[in-house]
């Protein structure tokens, strides 16, 4: 039996809290590599919700304050996501600051020398 169009937009409201609960999950977890696998599983339901808002037999007021709850969680979600990037982006420019010093440093006090080679350099005045 084939489920009403309302009945399949209230079915993927369900699923669409779950997977965006999960999404919540994940952000707060820190593991920024499963975020995008949560989101490829998001947007057929979300695009599938597109479709069917438009039918008659829809009951979208009815899911609409859920739908401004899903939203808003995914917004947060977002939020998260975007200062744990910018925090990561501050570290990623604090290393290479670093790299760069520790650069300079190993410039300014000689390069390495290789066995045999004799600790001070002369001067050579042959051409």
């Amino acid at each position: 039996m084939m489920q009403t169009p309302g009945k399949t937009f209230l079915r993927l409201v369900a699923a669409l809290e779950a997977l965006l609960a999960e999404e919540q999950c994940v952000v707060r977890s820190g593991e920024i590599e499963k975020i995008r696998a949560v989101q490829q599983r998001t947007d057929p339901v979300i695009a599938r919700l597109s479709e069917l808002q438009n039918d008659p037999d829809v009951p979208v007021g009815e899911a609409r304050p859920r739908l401004a709850a899903l939203q808003a969680l995914h917004v947060s979600s977002m939020g998260m996501m975007n200062a744990r990037l910018t925090e990561m982006r501050a570290t990623l420019t604090a290393l290479q600051s670093a790299r760069s010093r520790l650069g300079h440093l190993g410039n300014a006090y000689g390069q390495r020398r290789t066995a045999g080679q004799p600790a001070t350099a002369h001067l050579s005045l042959s051409a």
